[in-house]
This record gives structure tokens, C-alpha cells and sequence, in this order.
């Protein structure tokens, strides 16, 4: 990859304010000025998204103004050599937030009493490793910058805009609120990303006992700010992913005004679902080609699911299917109006998904609220997944895919453009 300066003339320089404007307004709107359930609940562990823009945008660009100096450069090769080694600090970080996750799920004292050497020994590793971080960030950026500049991806005048701008770091958390009677992510609220369980549970509870809601506080992989922050304990072919996937939230947001479709992501449940699957869909094949292109080899497997990657038993628990037969199963409980049954199945299952080396904490409604709007996920019983997935298989290549579904307002409109496709085609 060659290495570049990028020259900031004065309408590049209003077109970035523009957009920092933008990030900042758009995350507050969704995240801090809506005090809904979840936000009250979660004032005294409020991740903020103004302070994290002002610690990390400066930064960042701070130190590619040092690095473009003579004796700071560094080659081709010695870049990616920093690839493999911030992988295996990676490593040890997933490795420890696995036996964090499993503490916390067991739950008896033993295990809750290792916790803080635990956390401790995490804060370390993550400090060594944090010395690479700007040179990787920089290099996974220009790789996943040449992918979509091959792909032809733009936004307006023929520029890819936002540039992608990654922070390999500690997504905050987020706390889900769904209604008990059915499965809708109703509210949300994100929290700091060092918040205890003790703390969660004490938020979750709240959200049970003052609004009859559902609440989970979980972990995610990513969030669409600027910088975007991308989870740094994650193997490489899911980090280049998820970049990607939170770059194409920025990207369908920016879109010219007959391209709405990023814009309308909470308008309702079915366009979250669908930008969410879209940005999933678009940001693994993005992914795939700047992980091919990057040319690592990496040690460790690509998580299959939102759990810790564990190894269970051969031909004896299939994650997938049994996580997919108990959103089947809820969904049946709950649209007979049993609550309560549910609750009780959802608290049986998660036990057996303990016992199977899936050390889920709390599975809940808020758990399938959050997971499912990822479309393709077992924890999803929605359609879109394989209209998309059907949509995406018409389509020539990735920049066709995305101009087309960039103007689709509504899911009605959706079903019609996929009805259109399929038609215009032969058998």
C-alpha cells in the first residue's frame, strides 16, 4: 500500500466539518437528548459520544501529521509486520474477556471473586497493545479504502465520502429496553464500556421493576461515530468487516437527497432491520477482499455467532440451530400472550447454552431485540436476511446493490424493487 498525505484544501476542510457536525448531532439526537426508559436508567454510566468525538478525531489526526514526517515513515513491509503482532495481544484480549464472560455467567462466588484479577490482567494487555494502534489503524484503513475505491463505491463527484476513519478500541456498551409482550428494541441508551456486571444488572433490573420492560446491556462490535470505534479484541477478517459495515452506515447517511435510505434506519423497525442487514451483507464482501488483500495470516477463527468463540462438543450442541428453535419457540409463546412461559423457557435455554460453552449472561427480549436486527443471525426470525441476501445475488456488483437499495424509502418499497428484480428476470 502506498503511503500518502492527504492535502486539506479549504472545501475539503468545510465538507469534513460538515460531516463531524453531523456525526455529533445525528449520535445525540438517537442517544442522549431522547431520555427515554433506558436513558434515565442509564445516566451515571452514559457513554459520551461529544467527549469520545473530542478525545479521538484530534488524535488521530495529530498523528498522521507526525507520521508524514521523513523520519517517521515506515515501509510497505514493516506495516503490515505490526498487523500480526497487534493480532496476538489480541488474542490474550479475547481470550480474557472469554473467561470475564464466563465468570459472570456461572455466577457463583468463586468465580465472581476472579473476576478483578481478571479485569486487571485485561487492562495491562490492552496497554501494551495500544502502542501499535495508530500505525494498524492506518494501514487497515488504506486497505479497506482501496477495496471500496476498486468497487467504484462513491458518494458524490465521484469521492468515497467519509474517508474511513477507524479507533480500534472499547465500544461502549449498550442497553436495550423491549416490552415484555413481544420483541422490539423500544429504547436505548449507550453506557461506558467498563461498566461492571453488577452495575448492568442493577440497570436491568431497574428497567423490570419501574417499567415492566426487558433490558439487556451487551456488548457490540462497533459503533458508527467518527472515528469509528471498532471492538480490538476481534480476529482480523471480522475487524476489516466491521469497519466496513460502520463505514456504509456514515455512507448511505451522506447519500445525495434521492437516496434516502440510510437516513430513514429509524423510521420504523423493518428499516433498521434492512440497513442493518444491508451494512452486514455489503460489509463482510468488503471485508473478505481488503482481508485477501491485506494478505495476513491470522491464527485465530472468525467468531460464528455474538458469543465468545468456544469449542463445543462434536455432532452435540449446534449453536445455530438451537438458538434459531428458541427464537421460534418465544415468538410462538409470545404471540399467545404468555409472558410469563417465555421468560421461564428463555431462562431454561440460556442454562443450556451455559452448559454448552455459550456463556450467555442474560437471554431475554431485549437479547433477541438487539441480536435480531442483524438479519442474518439465528437470533433473527425476520425475512430480510434472504430477500436481501436474493437481492444482492441479482445484482452485478456491489456498487449496483447499493445504489439500488439507496433509494428505497420504505420496506413496501423494498418488496416492490426485490418483486421488479425478479421478474425482469427469466424462470
Amino acid at each position: 500500500m502506498a503511503r500518502f498525505v492527504v492535502k486539506m484544501i479549504p472545501g475539503t476542510f468545510r465538507l469534513w466539518a460538515l460531516w463531524l457536525l453531523m456525526a455529533v448531532l445525528l449520535s445525540v439526537g438517537h442517544d442522549v437528548v431522547r431520555l427515554g426508559p433506558a436513558a434515565l436508567v442509564a445516566l451515571r454510566y452514559q457513554h459520551s459520544l461529544v467527549g469520545w468525538e473530542v478525545a479521538n478525531l484530534p488524535s488521530k489526526w495529530a498523528h498522521r501529521v507526525v507520521s508524514a514526517f521523513p523520519w517517521n515513515w515506515a515501509s510497505e513491509d514493516e506495516r503490515r509486520a505490526q498487523v500480526p503482532e497487534y493480532l496476538q495481544l489480541g488474542e490474550q484480549v479475547s481470550r480474557l474477556g472469554s473467561e470475564i464472560e464466563r465468570a459472570a455467567a456461572l455466577g457463583d462466588e468463586s468465580q465472581l471473586a476472579a473476576l478483578a484479577a481478571l479485569e486487571a490482567e485485561l487492562a495491562e494487555t490492552k496497554l501494551v497493545r495500544a502502542r501499535l494502534r495508530n500505525d494498524v489503524e492506518e494501514t487497515l484503513e488504506a486497505t479497506i479504502a482501496a477495496v471500496i475505491a476498486d468497487e467504484e463505491i462513491t458518494t458524490w463527484a465521484g469521492l468515497s465520502i467519509p474517508p474511513v476513519d477507524i479507533r480500534l478500541g472499547q465500544p461502549p456498551m449498550a442497553l436495550i429496553a423491549s416490552p415484555r409482550d413481544r420483541i422490539e428494541q423500544l429504547h436505548h441508551a449507550l453506557v461506558d464500556p467498563n461498566v461492571s456486571v453488577t452495575a448492568s444488572e442493577s440497570m436491568e433490573d431497574a428497567l423490570f421493576d419501574e417499567w415492566d420492560l426487558a433490558g439487556l446491556v451487551t456488548s457490540i462490535g462497533g459503533l458508527a461515530t467518527y472515528p469509528t470505534v471498532i471492538d480490538d479484541s476481534l480476529p482480523l477478517k471480522w475487524t476489516l468487516g466491521t469497519a466496513a459495515h460502520e463505514w456504509l452506515h456514515q455512507y448511505l447517511t451522506l447519500l445525495p437527497p434521492g437516496r434516502p435510505f440510510g437516513r430513514l434506519i429509524f423510521t420504523s423497525p423493518e428499516m433498521q432491520t434492512l440497513n442493518e442487514t444491508v451494512a452486514e451483507i455489503a460489509g463482510r464482501e468488503i471485508g473478505d477482499r481488503a482481508f485477501e488483500r491485506l494478505g495476513v495470516i491470522e491464527r485465530s477463527p472468525e467468531p460464528a455467532t455474538d458469543v465468545p468463540a468456544v469449542e463445543s462438543p462434536e455432532d452435540e450442541f449446534d449453536y445455530v440451530i438451537e438458538m434459531r428453535t428458541t427464537r421460534e419457540r418465544v415468538d410462538v409463546l409470545l404471540s399467545g400472550g404468555d409472558v410469563e412461559a417465555a421468560e421461564a423457557y428463555m431462562e431454561e435455554r440460556r442454562k443450556l447454552f451455559v452448559e454448552n460453552g455459550f456463556y450467555i449472561r442474560k437471554l431475554n427480549q431485549a437479547y433477541f431485540a438487539y441480536h435480531g436486527t442483524y438479519a442474518t443471525t439465528p437470533q433473527s426470525s425476520s425475512p430480510i436476511g434472504g430477500q436481501l441476501a436474493a437481492l444482492r445475488g441479482m445484482m452485478p456488483d456491489l456498487k449496483t446493490f447499493l445504489d439500488v437499495i439507496s433509494r428505497v424509502s420504505s420496506y413496501d418499497e423494498f418488496l416492490d424493487v426485490l418483486a421488479n428484480e425478479r421478474s425482469a428476470r427469466p424462470g
